[in-house]
């Protein structure tokens, strides 16, 4: 299998954090322009990834890929701590602006067209491991 530095050479991270659910605190993106890693620090919950379903323990790590839909849905009696990595494959034009992650971008929008996923070969789809 080739490395991904020889894949992703105009990549950047643009987010990378770590954030506490609440119980109840369920939401959703329908469409989110990066490819991101997620683990599971502490806690437990249900994570929908392109209308797949991935059951989140701690350790356990979930690829989504680029333009994916995300639903967030934290256990009621011991919500997850999620800690998350946006990449942007391939970045054409480097700018303060282009680095937020975007979750609600139409293709046809301007700073949508800065951006181009670069795919890496079984990272395509969404995938979670422990």
């Amino acid at each position: 299998m080739q490395e991904i530095h020889k894949h992703w050479e105009n990549a950047i991270i643009i987010q990378a954090n770590v954030r506490e659910f609440r119980a109840g605190e369920n939401f959703s993106y329908p469409q989110v322009q990066s490819c991101c890693i997620m683990y599971c620090v502490t806690g437990g919950g249900k994570i929908e990834v392109n209308k797949q379903i991935f059951e989140m323990t701690p350790n356990k790590v979930l690829f989504a890929p680029w333009n994916h839909s995300i639903t967030y849905m934290p256990n009621p009696e011991n919500p997850f701590t999620m800690g998350s990595v946006h990449v942007i494959p391939d970045m054409l034009e480097k700018g303060e602006i282009q680095y937020n992650t975007f979750h609600t971008m139409h293709s046809e929008h301007p700073l949508y067209l800065l951006r181009k996923n670069e795919i890496i070969p079984k990272f395509n789809n969404p995938a979670a491991r422990n």
